[in-house]
């Protein structure tokens, strides 16, 4: 008698059961690079306003040469269109709060002024003439660097002419995602905050987001890979997150995408995921395209990268716990004071010596204008409030030294005032720079602000709109 068996199940490969773990052939990084979807992120898309333009030029012709097989998803075109014109006013920014900061130093040795007449070494005159040297040195470099900037100051017309706007959106024409259905978007949104509840990437590291903004990722990812399955292509994103739902990392090296991602990707579609940060990128795709890059534009987008990664940390609100996204300096020293969305309290983030950012309260004190008596109330790093700061009165157009260890106000002289003109409920226009300022505050019904780039009180017209 014969005992008759089934026949044994086909086994599987170490691969194909764990393709997240396994890198692509040389065959099939071939196959991935000539039929892919290419796929950048929003932070791809803004640096473009960050780069010079020869940089610039050299990642659009990249991106123009896949224009057949470029497609931008909805969450990235939304987002990208929503802080164009921050990454734009930043750069611009930049010139004056470098100003500014030579000036703010020029200021703090003029307050040593009393401690060092009496030092017998010392002399207060020396060290006056060195901070205003330095101020001067770096008001002319940093004048003289702004005169060559590719787009001239922000304004209507600035933000609305937009050069690399343009370019990018004819290169993408045809290949901007659509939004989802309304109906559709609580099913997104239960699927996502399921996923991050059992940590699958990507996005689970935004969870503490308040919604819908903890759900970008992963409506980018799903728009995408939704996109390469219904034209039958692998996928490749192109992005500038280095968060821990993106990559895999082992000791502090990134080996590759996050398995999770390849596998899912692998298992729907049979094709093959990669994802590159943009200096990779470009150095791939120019190998693949066949073109050469010089190293200096690879070394931009290199340096570029790393500082928005570090400019932007996940912090815990002293206040309340929620964690907010705050944009912070590479520098050591650097600092914000950023109003946490959840409890809608300041607190203080730092950027320490060793590099790693920390929070801390944020103290309030009252004080009093010497001159009128008037009060007026002030914010500051609780680990910091034992110091001075200075201060522009707009009750007596005086400025002022702010004691807050005493709580104490010094007037030290009047400040430059200057005129402005309203343009709209929150800003003025300096008629000294022609810069825009921000209202501060309301007095005598007359509209008071600080211009950073001339460091004057301007000072508006509430009646007519303009003076």
């Amino acid at each position: 008698m014969t005992d008759a068996h089934e026949p044994a199940a086909p086994g599987t490969s170490l691969r194909d059961l764990n393709p997240g773990r396994y890198w692509p052939t040389e065959t099939e990084f071939h196959d991935l690079w000539s039929q892919a979807l290419v796929v950048p992120d929003t932070n791809v898309l803004l640096d473009l306003h960050r780069y010079s333009v020869a940089t610039r030029d050299i990642l659009l012709a990249i991106l123009d040469s896949f224009r057949d097989r470029l497609w931008i998803p909805h969450q990235v075109a939304v987002e990208y269109e929503r802080n164009r014109l921050d990454v734009i006013d930043q750069q611009w920014r930049a010139y004056d709060e470098l100003i500014r900061s030579a000036e703010a130093a020029r200021k703090a040795v003029a307050t040593y002024q009393k401690s060092l007449r009496q030092h017998l070494i010392l002399s207060f005159d020396d060290v006056l003439d060195i901070a205003h040297s330095y101020e001067k040195n770096m008001r002319d470099y940093v004048e003289a660097q702004r005169d060559k900037h590719p787009q001239g100051r922000p304004a209507p017309g600035v933000w609305m002419r937009d050069d690399t706007r343009e370019r990018l959106s004819a290169i993408v024409a045809g290949r901007v995602g659509l939004p989802p259905p309304t109906d559709r978007l609580p099913h997104l949104y239960s699927e996502a905050d399921d996923r991050y509840d059992r940590k699958v990437p990507p996005g689970y590291r935004d969870a503490d987001k308040a919604a819908p903004q903890r759900y970008g990722d992963f409506l980018l990812w799903q728009e995408a890979v939704d996109r390469a399955d219904a034209e039958g292509r692998p996928l490749i994103i192109v992005t500038g997150d280095e968060k821990l739902d993106w990559w895999w990392e082992r000791s502090g090296m990134t080996v590759g995408p996050h398995p999770q991602l390849v596998a899912e990707f692998y298992r729907r579609t049979g094709r093959w995921y990669f994802q590159y940060g943009v200096p990779r990128f470009i150095e791939f795709a120019s190998a693949f395209l066949e073109r050469e890059v010089s190293e200096a534009a690879v070394s931009e987008v290199q340096r570029i990268s790393e500082a928005a990664a570090d400019e932007q940390v996940d912090l815990r609100c002293p206040n309340c716990g929620h964690v907010n996204e705050v944009q912070l300096g590479i520098a050591a020293g650097s600092s914000a004071i950023p109003v946490c969305l959840q409890c809608g309290e300041r607190f203080h983030a730092h950027r320490g010596s060793d590099g790693d950012a920390f929070v801390s309260p944020v103290v309030v004190r009252v004080f009093k204008c010497p001159s009128d008596g008037t009060s007026f109330r002030e914010s500051r790093p609780a680990d910091t409030a034992a110091g001075t700061a200075l201060k522009k009165c707009f009750a007596c157009n005086g400025e002022l030294i702010l004691d807050w260890q005493t709580g104490d106000a010094t007037r030290l002289g009047d400040a430059y005032v200057v005129r402005g003109r309203r343009q709209s409920g929150k800003t003025m226009r300096c008629s000294r720079s022609d810069d825009l300022v921000t209202i501060k505050a309301w007095y005598d019904n007359v509209p008071c602000g600080v211009c950073e780039t001339c460091d004057a009180i301007v000072r508006g017209d509430a009646a007519s709109g303009a003076t």
